[in-house]
């Protein structure tokens, strides 16, 4: 059986005086799959073809936007290589990412993997070390990896510790500071935390540059002439998959939980509350688009209990939090916009309920 690169090679007929014959891109492969550019390494692009043929090498961001291209001319038929130094159109190396590459021979014939492979579920057990304060995980293939952390017993969810980062195949570790999304609780050793993970694989034209990164991460200013690869085959779509998500809008983010101003505070700038106090709920511009197109909606907790549930996700939208139920005392109000595409906007809040005739915070 011929490889996947031979089954999807693209193919121009041309008359000669001798017949027709096929000019090819073959037994495509890069190596190493991932280098560190600032230690003076690159990967080879590795292809072979059928006849002599002008190549242009084009290497493409996970947004599907050009960041290098490479020409070369009169290159003989058989075994040929281009290498590539993580560096982009204007000379700088590129942020640590994944990165696609296609293969053009004579403007006619191109070899392109990115929408042909990759894009598979993944399922790999996660485990989390208290101790050494680190995930641990490995994966069959290289992939982009979502971990988030919640309580049981559908409690909210926390924080995102990786958020769509791409990693190589083999084993993993992930270190995170036990912090939920907005720094006000230590949950590395909370008895009801859960861990989840999710991931789906990369394309087999891809390549990993840099060391692994801890969030995506894209070129802030382009100053070569914009060009976006051209899709080649769009898959079905489906409720949940990130993979069909523009990598500008995939994943998580954080939303802003808002008290209302003049609020008495103690010695730490913690607000403290009493009766029914106002909350409004709101997200950047960016990620309200994002909220409002793809649908939500709204979840508030108290200590990790269920508390209040909006099913019509509106932004800005304001809550009214009733404290009369709550004991004097320290407070986690938590509040998840859950996207229906699987996009979760999440936010935590200290409060101290003070009700009257008690003694004051110190």
């Amino acid at each position: 059986m011929k490889s996947v690169s031979a089954l999807i090679a693209a193919v121009v007929f041309s008359a000669t005086s001798m017949g027709v014959y096929a000019l090819e891109i073959e037994r495509v492969s890069h190596a190493p799959a991932q280098f560190i550019p600032t230690k003076g390494k690159f990967t080879n692009i590795n292809f072979a073809l059928s006849e002599k043929a002008d190549v242009e090498l084009k290497v493409f961001d996970d947004r599907d936007k050009l960041v290098r291209r490479i020409a070369r001319k009169d290159l003989a038929a058989g075994e040929q290589t281009i290498p590539w130094s993580g560096q982009d159109e204007a000379g700088h190396t590129v942020p640590a990412e994944a990165y696609r590459y296609t293969l053009t021979a004579n403007t006619t014939v191109e070899h392109d993997l990115s929408d042909l492979t990759g894009g598979e579920t993944v399922r790999s057990k996660i485990l989390w070390n208290s101790d050494k304060m680190q995930f641990e995980y490995s994966l069959d293939k290289p992939s982009r990896v979502l971990i988030r952390v919640g309580l049981e017993n559908h409690g909210p969810l926390m924080a995102t510790i990786r958020n769509w980062v791409p990693r190589q195949a083999g084993s993993h570790i992930e270190r995170w500071d036990g912090k939920d999304a907005s720094g006000e609780l230590d949950l590395s050793k909370h008895p009801k935390l859960v861990v989840s993970m999710r991931a789906y694989t990369l394309s087999q034209n891809t390549i990993l540059v840099g060391p692994e990164p801890n969030q995506v991460s894209f070129i802030r200013a382009m100053t070569w002439p914009s060009e976006s690869r051209k899709v080649k085959k769009k898959p079905v779509k489906r409720m949940i998959a990130a993979q069909q998500q523009s990598a500008e809008t995939r994943g998580d983010y954080l939303v802003n939980l808002n008290l209302p101003e003049g609020l008495k505070t103690d010695k730490h700038g913690v607000p403290i509350v009493t009766g029914h106090i106002p909350v409004m709920l709101d997200v950047d511009e960016k990620h309200r688009t994002i909220a409002l197109n793809r649908r939500s909606e709204t979840v508030f907790y108290i200590d990790g209990q269920f508390t209040f549930e909006n099913e019509v996700g509106f932004l800005p939208m304001a809550w009214m939090l009733d404290t009369t139920h709550l004991n004097n005392g320290e407070h986690f109000l938590s509040v998840n916009l859950r996207g229906y595409e699987g996009n979760f906007g999440l936010a935590t809040r200290k409060i101290i309920v003070q009700h009257p005739r008690t003694s004051k915070v110190p």
